[in-house]
């Protein structure tokens, strides 16, 4: 329900207004963050719905539905009134949920957008936090963090050993954020992909972190940008795009698939592969680097 509505239109006579939708996009955004940077997805499918997505979390798989990168439509007979009641549940258990599962790899919730990447549609690489907003904090915390062991040391000859690697933990929680750079895309990617990493992780969490270990995409301006930001880096893949705010260039020698969906091509790398979206998709959901072949555009 709530990426549902964050893929619609802000429209006043259906009662969708422009804070409902914002709220959702974030909402879904702060979901995918984390389950892309702790690689948690499992399968993706392309359907003429939209596109299922399955996670597995906490031990629970969680599938959900998210509507195609489309300009979105809201028809009469759509009873908005009783799915906005609907919303009212899903808005505050999404952001309940997100709250516990950033703190479950100590991170402080909510994140904070860079409004720049946001305004560009950078999607899930908007999801970066300022560290001017940090600057006055994080030296208050990390002060406070270190008066609260000198006096837990001098009260208690013998501190508990949970006390202490607490206390080490929210030190090093500060000492990331202070150091987390100003406007860099996927700041906070990074931060949740650097505390997630010293946690013990099962079987298929890393096959898949490093399915698409050592590759690098760029997708160009007719595929599924947002879907496959999303997918790529939960499988170990680095990824840009065409556009602004792109971490770096089509022209990078570096890049070895380019995922595209139209037949004439400007200019072709030959360091490259060019396939369609659903090589990714396929290659995903049999966790295994498939051929390009039958996967190039035109096939």
């Amino acid at each position: 329900m709530v990426h549902l509505f964050a893929a619609l239109p802000a429209a006043e006579s259906k009662k969708i207004d422009i804070e409902c939708v914002h709220k959702c996009r974030r909402l879904a955004h702060e979901w995918q963050a984390f389950i892309s940077r702790t690689h948690k997805l499992r399968k993706a499918f392309v359907s003429v719905k939209g596109i299922y997505y399955q996670a597995e979390v906490e031990g629970q798989k969680i599938t959900w539905l998210t509507p195609h990168s489309l300009q979105q439509v809201v028809s009469d007979d759509v009873d908005v009134i009783t799915m906005l009641n609907f919303l009212q549940l899903y808005e505050p258990l999404l952001g309940f949920v997100n709250f516990r599962l950033y703190h479950s790899i100590n991170l402080k919730y909510p994140p904070i957008l860079d409004p720049r990447l946001e305004a560009l549609a950078a999607d899930l690489y908007a999801l970066s936090r300022y560290a001017n907003a940090n600057v006055n904090a994080v030296p208050s915390v990390v002060n406070s963090e270190a008066s609260q062991v000198a006096e837990s040391e001098q009260g208690d000859a013998k501190p508990k050993r949970d006390d202490i690697e607490h206390e080490k933990s929210e030190l090093r929680l500060a000492q990331l954020q202070h150091q987390l750079p100003t406007n860099e895309p996927g700041a906070l990617m990074q931060l949740v992909e650097e505390a997630a990493s010293e946690e013990e992780v099962d079987q298929d969490t890393r096959e898949c972190k490093n399915l698409f270990k050592d590759l690098k995409f760029f997708l160009s301006r007719e595929v599924p940008r947002e879907s496959l930001l999303f997918v790529i880096p939960a499988f170990g893949g680095i990824v840009s795009w065409e556009g602004e705010g792109a971490p770096f260039q089509e022209s990078d020698q570096s890049i070895t698939h380019q995922i595209v969906d139209r037949d004439s091509q400007g200019h072709k790398f030959l360091s490259r592969e060019y396939v369609q979206p659903q090589w990714v998709f396929d290659s995903v959901n049999a966790r295994i680097i498939l051929p390009t072949v039958d996967y190039m555009v035109g096939r």
